[in-house]
């Protein structure tokens, strides 16, 4: 789950880098797929976030844990 979670966040850096070129190269606006798919990801990013915060709260890890995620 580790690796999905970073996976998402390489994907979000890359996108979002994309779309600040789109809007300060030409002044347009990203296509419908670009925004569509960054929420898609912004979702993916915290369901898999939360999915790793329960299996340390299962493995009964100390609440500093918890805070820092």
């Amino acid at each position: 789950m580790k690796h999905l979670h970073m996976l998402m966040a390489v994907l979000l850096i890359a996108l979002f880098l994309y779309q600040s070129y789109l809007v300060l190269s030409s002044n347009k606006q990203a296509p419908r797929v670009v925004k569509i798919s960054s929420h898609i990801l912004y979702a993916l990013i915290i369901v898999s976030g939360a999915v790793m915060l329960m299996q340390l709260m299962s493995a009964n890890a100390p609440i500093q844990w918890y805070l820092q995620k």
